[in-house]
């Protein structure tokens, strides 16, 4: 069933308009004063009262909606609507004016939608409705005063109580499962979009009970459980060890301090190290390395890179390997390390011509920059000597 809301706080503005020779003073009571007289003192904010409320404030609709020098006005009540749909919510700043209607010969209010937010439980849009219809420019741009406040775009103040109830009504239609949401998402998160996203997220992933799980990347490519505790449990291969416990629950509260936890290294080191000391020393490599050495990399063609290693490296080798890889490589050589190893061609390559280097990523790197070289040159010599064959044989006959 369709539902709207109106903020209860907006009230009609007073507003004046001249047309001819009559000047019409629109009052929020209702109250309609009309003046023939051509020299009435007329500012953009007419000083006129009311004849039934004694009212003094009115908007002067040109100025308002034409007139690009008028930079603020003392006050402009917006009506706001919340209206729910079947994809998710729509919310408009809605600018209710006079206008002279040239058919009837009458003047009525118009509808004009200053700002529209669209929230869908896949995506969190907002356009701005300009109000094409009479071809009126853009007032988002002028200014209001409001109380004691500074002057501030309209548009902010729209977005700002458009983005509120949007969230507050979000909020309210959120599934049992996520009923948790409503007390542990902080009011604190700004801006209204972030904690739209971290709903959006739960509403994916609704299985999920903490806030936590917001910061873990890749969190699909797991077998998904239910607490955090249970989670990390799983991820550390059901390993029981206090040293290694003490150092994982170091290096993950560290990794949600700095929101962003990638489970995958942790995962794949922890069912590869058997050796307790080995792996505490894997669990213990810096947060910021451990969270983008394995980014857009799959599990499968990790785990062929290690064999690899494996079958060149010692353990300890391969911990001098990772431990001493410096952040700037994780973004540059490691990733190419991985791109030029996935390749088939390459891995033939590497079967009888790879020379162990030092175990340290530029060198491994570098290696495999060598074999590349090395082939794309012997593939060249045999072109060429392909050539120069069919070259012989052209000259002969």
């Amino acid at each position: 069933m369709e539902q709207i809301i109106k903020s209860m706080e907006a009230v009609p503005n007073s507003s004046y308009l001249k047309i001819g020779v009559v000047h019409h003073f629109i009052c929020k009571c209702d109250r309609v004063d009309k003046y023939t007289e051509p020299l009435i003192s007329i500012r953009y904010c007419p000083n006129h009262s009311c004849s039934a409320c004694k009212n003094t404030y009115y908007l002067d609709v040109v100025a308002l909606v034409h007139n690009p020098t008028v930079i603020y006005w003392k006050m402009i009540n917006i009506d706001y609507e919340v209206k729910k749909e079947k994809e998710g919510w729509t919310a408009k700043a809605i600018l209710r004016i006079p206008l002279f209607d040239v058919k009837t010969q009458k003047i009525q209010l118009n509808n004009m939608v200053l700002v529209t937010y669209k929230l869908h439980y896949d995506s969190y849009t907002h356009s701005i409705d300009t109000g094409c219809e009479n071809n009126l420019p853009k007032i988002t741009r002028k200014y209001v005063f409001r109380k004691n406040i500074k002057q501030m775009p309209i548009l902010k103040i729209c977005t700002e109580i458009l983005e509120s109830k949007l969230y507050d009504k979000f909020m309210d239609t959120l599934p049992t499962k996520l009923s948790w949401l409503k007390e542990s998402l902080p009011t604190y998160i700004s801006p209204l979009a972030s904690r739209y996203n971290i709903v959006k997220y739960f509403l994916k992933n609704q299985e999920l009970n903490s806030l936590e799980f917001y910061h873990w990347v890749g969190i699909e490519r797991f077998k998904i459980h239910t607490s955090v505790e249970s989670f990390k449990a799983y991820i550390l291969n059901y390993r029981r060890e206090k040293s290694l416990k003490k150092a994982f629950d170091f290096s993950y509260m560290k990794a949600i301090d700095a929101k962003y936890y990638d489970p995958l290294p942790d995962y794949v080191f922890s069912r590869r190290i058997k050796d307790v000391n080995l792996l505490v020393n894997y669990i213990e490599i810096p947060v910021r390395i451990k969270s983008v050495m394995f980014a857009n990399i799959k599990e499968e063609e990790i785990h062929i890179f290690l064999d690899f290693m494996e079958s060149h490296y010692s353990q300890s080798d391969m911990m001098k390997f990772w431990k001493n890889i410096k952040y700037s490589e994780t973004y540059k050589i490691l990733p190419q390390i991985f791109s030029i190893f996935r390749k088939e061609k390459f891995q033939a390559i590497l079967v009888g011509d790879f020379i162990k280097p030092e175990a340290n990523s530029t060198a491994i790197h570098n290696e495999f920059i060598r074999l590349i070289n090395q082939y794309i040159s012997e593939k060249q010599n045999i072109e060429q000597k392909i050539n120069n064959s069919e070259a012989s044989l052209l000259v002969e006959r």
